[in-house]
């Protein structure tokens, strides 16, 4: 089954979007933006862009989990993924969001009282996502 999209707003008015697999876990956590049009066209970035393997940078957190960020050519931030322990679940997860981000699907709105920590609504790390 191919995932879908959410979209988050929060009271603010800004917007951000997750893309989450068949099985429903979140893969991708867009970046917070200042309205939901601006969330939305991130979203068409992706579904554009989201297979180009340049587009994917590989990170490590400081205390050695790994995860990675989708950017746009500019080096503007698209999106970031959950954190792994695992290499080898870095690359599942990365191969997810390129499988999925053609989905034109979208699934509900979620409201939340804030986006400040955007990275939180991003799934804990799972040993392997769904395909």
């Amino acid at each position: 089954m191919l995932g879908y999209y959410q979209l988050i707003e929060s009271s603010d008015g800004r917007a951000s979007f997750q893309l989450r697999a068949g099985n429903h876990e979140v893969i991708l956590s867009g970046a917070p933006h200042h309205s939901r049009d601006a969330a939305l066209l991130a979203v068409e970035w992706l579904r554009a862009n989201g297979t180009e393997p340049k587009r994917f940078e590989r990170r490590t957190t400081a205390s050695g989990g790994r995860y990675f960020v989708v950017l746009k050519a500019d080096g503007e931030l698209v999106g970031r993924s959950a954190t792994y322990g695992r290499s080898s679940g870095l690359d599942v997860g990365i191969a997810s969001v390129q499988r999925n981000c053609k989905s034109e699907n979208f699934r509900g709105l979620v409201r939340r009282t804030s986006l400040s920590d955007w990275r939180s609504s991003v799934a804990p790390s799972t040993p392997e996502l769904a395909r």
